[in-house]
C-alpha cells in the first residue's frame, strides 16, 4: 500500500486511539516513502469525536478519495450464555458502530464529488463461524452485509461520473485464495490483521 501511495503521490490520514503509535508510523512513512501524513487521535466508538474529527479537517485534507475501515477487535471465546456483556459491547461498538460512524462522516463528501472508494476490512469470521465466536462472527457478518448494502445505496451516485463510488469488503487471505471474490475486485494478498488504525487516502 505504501508503495502505491508513493506512486500516486497521495496524502494519508491515519487515525487511532494510540497517538504515539500513529505518530511513529507517520514518521516512518515520511522517511521511507516521502508520504504526506496527517495523524488523528480518535476512538471510532465515540460518534461525537468522529464527527468533530472529520468536520474540522484542514481544507487541503477534506476531499477524501479512499476510506479504509479497518478498526476492529475480538474479545473472548465464551459460549453465548456465559458471555461477558462488556466484551459484546466493545466488539459491537468498534466493529459495527465505529465503521458506521466513520462511513457516515466521510461518505457525504464522496457522494457530493461523485467519486470515491470505501474498503471495509472483513474477516473469514464474516463468512463462517467457530466455537465461541458468536458475537465477533456476528459483527463481521454485519460488516459484509453493510458493505453489500452500501453498494446498493451508492449505485445512483455514478451518473455522469468517470470514476465510480464503490465499496467492498476485503476478507483474509484464506478466503481470498479460494477465488470467491466478486468479479472485478482484486484479491487480498495478505492476511488482514485486526485492530489496525484507520487509514484514509487523498490525492
Amino acid at each position: 500500500m505504501c508503495r502505491g501511495i508513493r506512486c500516486r503521490r497521495a496524502k494519508l490520514i491515519i487515525s487511532a486511539r494510540r497517538k504515539d503509535r500513529i505518530d511513529a508510523l507517520a514518521s516512518r512513512l515520511k522517511r521511507e516513502f516521502g508520504t504526506a501524513v496527517l495523524t488523528m487521535q480518535l476512538d471510532v466508538r465515540d460518534q461525537s469525536a468522529v464527527e468533530k474529527a472529520f468536520t474540522t479537517l484542514p481544507a487541503s485534507w477534506e476531499a477524501i478519495d479512499v476510506l479504509v475501515n479497518n478498526a476492529g477487535l475480538s474479545r473472548g471465546l465464551d459460549r453465548l450464555h456465559e458471555g461477558k456483556l462488556l466484551d459484546w459491547e466493545e466488539m459491537i461498538d468498534t466493529n459495527i458502530k465505529g465503521l458506521l460512524y466513520v462511513s457516515r462522516a466521510v461518505l457525504p463528501g464522496m457522494v457530493k464529488r461523485a467519486s470515491g472508494t470505501v474498503i471495509n476490512i472483513g474477516s473469514i469470521a464474516g463468512h463462517d463461524v467457530y466455537p465461541g465466536g458468536n458475537v465477533y462472527c456476528a459483527t463481521k457478518h454485519a460488516v459484509d452485509a453493510i458493505t453489500r448494502c452500501l453498494r446498493m445505496d451508492l449505485v445512483d451516485t455514478l451518473s455522469g461520473c468517470a470514476r465510480s463510488t464503490r465499496a467492498w469488503s476485503r476478507r483474509n487471505s484464506a478466503l481470498c485464495a479460494s477465488g470467491e471474490m466478486p468479479k472485478g475486485q482484486r484479491r487480498c494478498t495478505k492476511t488482514c490483521r485486526r485492530s489496525r488504525p484507520q487509514m484514509l487516502l487523498r490525492r
